[in-house]
């Protein structure tokens, strides 16, 4: 029962493991994002921000950062906050369907 048990545990971790390493995305900064009412830029407000790309698809890192999915032909962009001014834009993997 023991051996089981732990062959279990071990099996569980590989797996959670490489799940974790096929779902790791290598994001590279930006200076600027393209939204479909303007260009967002360092230094810009949140204000800003969702007046010329909308509302974020999700909000993430207790909501300074907000993922922009624009479909499979885009790529994804990450725009981190502080105090409420555009900080770091990033980018990582195509999008998805909507």
């Amino acid at each position: 029962m023991k051996k089981t048990f732990l062959s279990g545990m071990v099996s569980a971790f590989l797996f959670v493991s490489m799940v974790s390493l096929g779902y790791a995305v290598e994001l590279d900064d930006s200076d600027e994002c393209e939204c479909a009412n303007g260009t967002i830029n360092i230094g810009d407000l949140k204000y800003d921000v969702i007046k010329k790309c909308g509302e974020p698809t999700t909000r993430e890192d207790r909501g300074t950062v907000w993922v922009y999915d624009f479909g499979p032909t885009r790529f994804i962009y990450y725009i981190r906050f502080i105090e409420d001014k555009v900080e770091r834009i990033q980018f990582g993997e195509y999008g998805h369907s909507k």
